[in-house]
């Protein structure tokens, strides 16, 4: 966990700043109409500021990726992914 802010995902003067690490997790929910819908929360794992919130009824892996690329590409490259509890680090 981050001591102090501006440590991940966050922009500090109007530039990007080092990236520590953030928090992922999927969620799971179903419609009136009884179809179920999977969601991917990417969160800074500092100040819980949400960086990207997928919505549909497949998330399949090339989409994940996908979504965490453009993450990288807006906020530069953690240092460490938190993912159900799991620290996942290079």
């Amino acid at each position: 966990m981050p001591d102090a802010p501006n440590e991940t995902w966050s922009i500090a003067a109007r530039q990007l700043i080092a990236v520590q690490s953030m928090r992922g997790d999927f969620m799971a929910d179903q419609l009136a109409d009884g179809r179920s819908i999977r969601t991917l929360n990417v969160l800074d794992d500092f100040n819980r500021e949400g960086l990207c919130i997928d919505v549909d009824f497949s998330l399949p892996a090339e989409r994940v990726v996908r979504s965490l690329n453009q993450i990288i590409e807006w906020r530069g490259k953690p240092q460490t992914i938190r993912v159900d509890n799991v620290l996942c680090a290079e």
